[in-house]
């Protein structure tokens, strides 16, 4: 009891072929779980352990990971590369959960959306070696709510949630890898 949830996914990948030298990958992933219990509180393990403890049952539902991505790679052999490797990205992560506290009751609920973009270019030094570059940039967007009634007849209060809701964040890199034998 209380470990029990529903989960499905679903993995799409397509590569086509462009030319000798280039190919386009498209990729589409769902994960979702259903009705997760929050396993690291386990009621009959709390109550065994402290007999005053009330049982506070708290849910995940759903918990979502979406994935889609356009990569184009392959060869360039010009004097900055041999190969290269772009990706466009967009990711998202949905997360809602419900915690029950005697008739308290605190439903929950964030979604980041991010979209990112890198570029991996490599080239053959020959006797000096092989040197990788490139960088990326990401975006997150987060969308974030929890609300809270004290019991089955109030009203739904608003309450801070886990994350500020309408963030953004930005984060951008670059990296340079020089390998010799």
């Amino acid at each position: 009891p209380g470990t029990e949830y529903s989960q499905y996914a679903a993995d799409i990948k397509y590569n086509y072929i462009i030319s000798d030298d280039d190919m386009l990958t498209v990729l589409f992933q769902h994960f979702e779980q259903e009705d997760v219990p929050r396993s690291d509180r386990f009621a009959p393990f709390v109550q065994q352990n402290n007999p005053n403890a009330k049982p506070r049952p708290t849910y995940f539902d759903p918990q979502q990971r979406d994935l889609l991505y356009l990569r184009m790679h392959g060869n360039g052999y010009n004097a900055f590369y041999d190969s290269y490797a772009q990706t466009v990205s967009w990711q998202r992560n949905k997360e809602g959960n419900q915690e029950l506290s005697g008739t308290q009751l605190t439903v929950g609920e964030f979604d980041v959306s991010t979209f990112g973009y890198t570029l991996t270019l490599t080239k053959d030094l020959d006797q000096f070696g092989i040197l990788s570059y490139g960088g990326d940039y990401y975006y997150d967007n987060i969308d974030a709510s929890r609300e809270r009634r004290a019991n089955p007849n109030a009203p739904f209060v608003p309450r801070d949630p886990a994350y500020p809701d309408d963030s953004r964040y930005d984060r951008a890199g670059g990296y340079a890898s020089w390998d010799l034998q």
